[in-house]
């Protein structure tokens, strides 16, 4: 990683006359993406949450750092460090019933159980490969990481549940499996590259946003929306524009108590996000429209492996994956 030292990057976009092109690279399993533009809109003010003011420079220091994962000896593309699926295992239409009356502490604790031990959709284990490449001072370097191609989810391809969770509980499973969350840049690149966007479907505001069967209700709005698309995107397609990221960012330790989530995203077809970069709520809140997009950890440079979590603290590297200066703490307190 030293030799990567004072690097920086920009990002190379490639511009289609009337459409974006995505290069889909067949790696077993795993597709390779690039980056192409996109467009803005105008958001409806109803779903509109008030822009939190981006702090790159955080005066609060948690003194929390983030795991660093061996680099040595992995394959590309890395893999999901999850368990397999066990058959007799619950399925998505049969969380629902399980978790709805459970209080949050206890129905998280479930969802943990059930996620690592691999209670996911097999697709959700073949990582998609975004591209990234920017040019300094003549020469060209490129950053490939891995991503899953929808949210976290519990169940099997035929009927699984897209599983809100607080961030704190997103932080627990991406560590176990090796990954991390996203930050607001990656959620955009993601979401560019995407052959699959899909329309969010807001639900109005109340105070059941939180519970399983608001929840329900959702998956069941996103489920019926990828049912229409499954001839031509089957499931293992990069999609996005459906939930709201949960994402790495310096405003989770600009407030105190530095104890908050940070979410971002839900993308038009236009490329506009109905969310801004928002911290408002604390790191106990979770509702239906949150989703847990897992990267995994290591990344490769210029064809060398490498940690996120280290291009992310790096002075100039962090600009490739984020646009909101160094991630001085790339992870949720827990």
């Amino acid at each position: 990683m030293n030799r990567h030292k004072n690097l920086s990057y920009r990002i190379r976009f490639q511009v289609v006359l009337g459409f974006s092109l995505c290069v889909i690279l067949l790696a077993g399993c795993t597709h390779s993406m690039t980056l192409s533009e996109k467009t803005d809109s105008t958001v409806p003010d109803e779903y509109l949450v008030e822009e939190t003011v981006q702090i790159k420079n955080p005066e609060a220091k948690s003194g929390i750092r983030p795991k660093m994962m061996d680099v040595k000896n992995l394959d590309i593309p890395p893999k999901l460090n999850i368990p397999k699926r066990n058959d007799t295992v619950i399925d998505g239409s049969g969380i629902e019933a399980i978790l709805r009356d459970l209080p949050p502490d206890e129905r998280e604790n479930l969802i943990y159980e059930y996620l690592i031990a691999g209670n996911v959709p097999d697709f959700l284990r073949n990582l998609v490969e975004i591209v990234v490449s920017k040019d300094i001072d003549g020469q060209t370097y490129e950053l490939r990481y891995f991503v899953t191609p929808d949210y976290l989810s519990i169940g099997t391809n035929e009927n699984y549940f897209l599983m809100p969770m607080t961030p704190v509980l997103a932080q627990r499973i991406c560590e176990k499996i090796s990954c991390l969350l996203p930050t607001k840049l990656m959620v955009d690149q993601i979401w560019e590259v995407a052959p699959l966007k899909l329309e969010p479907k807001p639900i109005p505001p109340s105070d059941q946003m939180t519970t399983i069967s608001v929840m329900t209700d959702h998956n069941k709005m996103v489920h019926d929306q990828r049912q229409d698309e499954m001839m031509k995107h089957p499931n293992g397609t990069l999609t996005a524009g459906h939930k709201k990221d949960v994402i790495l960012s310096n405003l989770i330790y600009a407030h105190k108590p530095s104890k908050r989530v940070v979410i971002y995203g839900w993308h038009y077809l236009t490329g506009k996000p109905i969310q801004p970069p928002y911290a408002g709520h604390s790191a106990t809140y979770a509702d239906y429209s949150h989703g847990i997009r897992a990267v995994h950890s290591v990344a490769w440079l210029n064809g060398d492996p490498v940690n996120v979590n280290e291009i992310l603290m790096d002075p100039k590297l962090h600009i490739l994956i984020s646009d909101e200066g160094i991630i001085e703490n790339p992870t949720y307190p827990y």
